[in-house]
C-alpha cells in the first residue's frame, strides 16, 4: 500500500509506500530532506505548508506552528490576491502614473524648444510608465505577464543602489516564492491539487497588515519626491542646454548669410536695426529663412553700422532681458548671447548657472 504525500519544502506530490512512513525521505523534484510522517488513524494525513508537520486532513490550523492550511475551504476561497501582492499593484500604480506625467511634461518641453535629448528623455519615460501601469494590472488580476512585468521592473530597479537594489532584491525573492508563482501559474483554482491549495493557502493567509500598506504606500510617496528634487532640476538643466545650442546654431545661420552678402557687395547691410529689415535684403538669395527668435522664443536683435563696415546679432538669454554685453565667457542661461563681424564676442562655456 501506498498514499500521496506533499514536500514540505516544494509542494511536489510524491507517492510513499506504507512501509516509509516516519522515516527519512528525499523529495524527488528538489532533492531536500524531510521526515515522511507516520499514517494517522484512517490513514488521513496533511502536511503543514508552513512548518511541514503532520495535520488531521480537516484541520484549518497547524497544531505546531498555528499555520493556516486552507481545509474547509472552497478553492476559489484559497486562489485570491495577497495583501503583499496588492501592495506591490498600487506601488507599480503611482510610479505609473507618475511617470507618465514626467514624460508628457518632458514631451511637451522638448517639441517647444526641439530638443532631441528631450524627445528621447520623454519616450523612455512614458515606456517605463506604460509598463508599470500594465505591471500594476497584470499583478492586480494575478495574471501570469503581471509577475514577469513585475521581474523585470525589479531587475531594473537593482540598478538604484542602495536603497532601490534592497527593495528590487526583497521584490523578486518574494516573485520566486513557489506560492507566488503557482499564484500567477493562469491555472483554475479547479485545476489544482490539495497540496497546491495548501500553498495557496500559505500565500492568500499571511501578508502585510493595514499599517504596513500605509507605510509601504508613504515611503513609496517618499523616495518618488527624491527622484523629482533630483531628476527635474537636472531635467530643466538640460533642456535649457539644448534651447542654448540651438540659439547658437541659428546665430550662426544669420552670420554665414550676412558674411555671404558681405562678400558679393563688399560691406555687410547698411542701417539694419531689426531682424525683419536684416531677412529683406539677405532673403531669398543669401537664404531661404532666417530664424526669428533664440531657444527661448524671445527674438534675436539685430543692428548693423550706417557705413556697413560692422553688424551685430544677439540672443538675450533665458530672462529675454537686455544684460551685460562687455564679451567673454558666460555661466548664466540669463546672459547675452553676442555675435559681431564674423566671430562670437561673448558666448557659453562649460557649466551654466541654472
Amino acid at each position: 500500500m501506498s498514499h500521496s504525500l506533499g514536500c514540505p519544502h516544494c509542494g511536489q506530490v510524491m507517492t510513499i509506500p506504507d512501509h516509509r512512513a516516519g522515516t527519512r525521505l528525499f523529495c524527488t523534484a528538489c532533492n531536500q530532506p524531510f521526515d515522511a510522517p507516520d499514517l494517522a488513524p484512517g490513514g488521513a494525513v496533511a502536511i503543514c505548508p508552513s512548518c511541514g508537520a503532520e495535520v488531521a486532513a480537516d484541520a484549518r490550523f497547524c497544531a505546531g506552528c498555528g499555520a493556516f492550511t486552507g481545509a474547509g475551504l472552497s478553492p476559489g476561497e484559497l486562489v485570491r490576491r495577497p495583501a503583499l501582492v496588492t501592495l506591490l499593484a498600487v506601488l507599480d500604480a503611482i510610479g505609473g502614473a507618475f511617470a507618465l506625467l514626467a514624460g508628457i511634461a518632458v514631451l511637451l518641453l522638448g517639441l517647444s524648444s526641439g530638443d532631441t535629448m528631450s524627445a528621447a528623455l520623454a519616450l523612455i519615460y512614458l515606456v517605463l510608465g506604460g509598463v508599470s501601469l500594465a505591471c500594476a494590472i497584470g499583478l492586480w488580476r494575478l495574471r501570469p505577464w503581471g509577475r514577469t512585468l513585475a521581474i523585470g521592473l525589479a531587475i531594473v530597479g537593482l540598478l538604484g543602489i542602495p536603497v532601490g537594489t534592497i527593495i528590487s532584491i526583497l521584490i523578486l525573492v518574494y516573485l520566486f516564492r513557489p506560492e507566488v508563482k503557482l499564484l500567477f501559474s493562469g491555472r483554475s483554482p479547479e485545476e489544482l491539487a490539495p497540496h497546491e491549495l495548501a500553498l495557496l493557502a500559505r500565500a492568500s493567509g499571511s501578508g502585510p497588515s493595514i499599517v504596513a500598506i500605509i507605510v509601504g504606500l508613504l515611503v513609496a510617496l517618499f523616495l518618488c519626491g527624491i527622484v523629482s528634487a533630483i531628476a527635474i532640476p537636472n531635467l530643466v538643466n538640460a533642456i535649457n542646454r539644448g534651447r542654448q545650442k540651438r540659439t547658437l546654431a541659428d546665430i550662426r545661420t544669420i552670420a554665414l548669410a550676412t558674411e555671404a552678402y558681405a562678400v558679393d557687395h563688399r560691406h555687410y547691410p547698411v542701417a539694419a536695426t531689426s531682424l525683419a529689415e536684416l531677412e529683406a535684403v539677405l532673403t531669398p538669395t543669401y537664404a531661404a529663412a532666417l530664424p526669428a527668435a533664440d531657444g527661448w522664443r524671445v527674438p534675436f536683435e539685430v543692428r548693423t553700422g550706417d557705413d556697413g563696415s560692422w553688424y551685430e546679432i544677439a540672443s538675450l538669454g533665458r530672462d529675454g532681458l537686455p544684460g551685460d554685453r562687455s564679451g567673454g565667457l558666460t555661466t548664466d542661461f540669463d546672459c547675452d548671447v553676442v555675435w559681431r563681424n564674423g566671430v562670437f564676442v561673448q558666448w557659453p562655456e562649460g557649466l551654466q548657472v541654472d
